[in-house]
């Protein structure tokens, strides 16, 4: 009886230890198969990625063709431009035969390759502003010029014989008050043929006058010292007082500086009280 039960005992740890070897090689086998598994799973990530990679590799090196958007709307360009890989940039441009806000060119030109991601710039049509002249009749003439030269037009002045008209003084222009023109347009104001005399510059002007009066003349100031003269004084000028004042020509005077005193001065001893 007691063999019987030894025997029984041995057979259930027999039992045991075979399930527990069997339950021992089958976790390590589940766990080499999940490894495996998890290998070739990296390994076909890996192998994807590289496909991936090399995919987009070469659609970046694939050449596309420029479509043509010209006179397409800015917004219609762009996303054609876009979905054929480019890059789109936008300049405007003033145009007078292309809508507003439609395309007038492009770079580069269509038909031409790039790769994708490449750059292209469109150039969209904008309207001219209109501008309205102003009445510059009895204005000056700078200062005429001035407001139409900043409001972007071209100016031209040119000179004409007339009858009781001011020097410098506008007296007609080649566009009408109230006329609407746009950039870039020309108007010519037209101010009187004056004959300019030169004064006399020894009596009381100032190199400062001088320089003022070839400033607006046109006329190149060359300036001498004269050591016989008194210091600041104008001495002398190469053209006289009355004579007529020609645009591009040289006035020459000369400014006392004192260096030399005068002959009819004489100098007088102190101590003998001689002079010589």
């Amino acid at each position: 009886m007691k063999i019987l039960k030894n025997k029984k005992a041995l057979i259930i740890i027999g039992v045991v230890l075979v399930v527990l070897i069997a339950g021992i090689s089958i976790f390590f086998y589940i766990k080499s198969l999940k490894d495996e598994t998890d290998r070739l799973n990296n390994k076909v990530e890996e192998i994807e990625e590289k496909e991936s990679k090399k995919k987009k590799e070469d659609e970046e090196n694939i050449e596309v063709e420029i479509p043509d958007v010209i006179a397409l709307s800015k917004e219609k360009a762009k996303q054609v431009l876009k979905e054929e890989g480019f890059n789109v940039y936008t300049i405007e441009k003033y145009d007078e035969e292309t809508p507003e806000g439609h395309v007038v060119d492009i770079d580069p030109k269509p038909g031409e390759k790039l790769k994708k991601g490449s750059s292209v710039t469109i150039f969209v049509s904008k309207a001219y502003e209109k501008i309205v002249i102003e009445n510059y009749i009895g204005k000056d003439y700078r200062t005429a010029r001035g407001e139409l030269e900043a409001k972007g037009l071209i100016v031209l002045i040119t000179k004409e014989k007339v009858s009781g008209g001011e020097e410098n003084i506008v007296v007609k222009q080649s566009i009408k008050p109230g006329t609407e023109v746009k950039l870039r347009d020309t108007i010519t104001l037209t101010i009187p043929d004056i004959d300019v005399t030169y004064p006399d510059f020894t009596s009381g002007y100032t190199i400062q006058d001088i320089k003022d009066f070839c400033d607006q003349h046109g006329v190149t100031l060359k300036i001498k010292d004269n050591g016989a003269c008194e210091k600041g004084k104008i001495c002398s000028q190469s053209r006289p007082e009355g004579y007529t004042v020609r645009s591009g020509t040289v006035l020459e005077i000369t400014v006392g500086d004192g260096s030399t005193k005068p002959t009819d001065e004489k100098e007088c001893s102190e101590l003998t009280g001689e002079c010589d």
